[in-house]
């Protein structure tokens, strides 16, 4: 009997499949703050909010109408991909303005590992 080991997950490299099954996008409150308002209160001093003060202005212009496009079209379900995510290339578009929560992820984690199978990447 030969016995199988799981190799550990040390890249995401040609995965994506936490970017696959994305909730409310992520930075969205920094762009769409209560009308007439500013970034929340929550927000401010925040990474995010560095992060989003950082975007070059192309790059701005285009999160924020993935973001309405994902509004506008009610894909704040659990079930379709991040805007910024390139199913072809399986990459981010933004990764270089990734907000925290993607910078945190832990790769090979059980959150990792768990995507991984649902999307059945080894």
């Amino acid at each position: 009997m030969t016995a199988t080991i799981a190799l550990p997950v040390l890249s995401c490299t040609g995965c994506g499949a936490c970017c696959t099954h994305m909730a409310t996008p992520p930075l969205f409150a920094a762009f769409f703050p209560p009308k007439g308002k500013k970034t929340p209160a929550f927000m401010r001093g925040t990474p995010d909010e560095a992060i989003v003060a950082s975007m070059p202005g192309p790059i701005r212009r285009r999160v924020r109408a993935g973001f309405r496009d994902a509004w506008a079209t009610n894909r704040s379900t659990f079930a379709v991909p991040c805007f910024a995510y390139d199913e072809k290339t399986r990459r981010c578009t933004i990764y270089e303005y990734r907000p925290t929560t993607c910078r945190e992820f832990e790769i090979g984690g059980d959150g990792c590992l768990n995507n991984r199978r649902r999307e059945r990447i080894p």
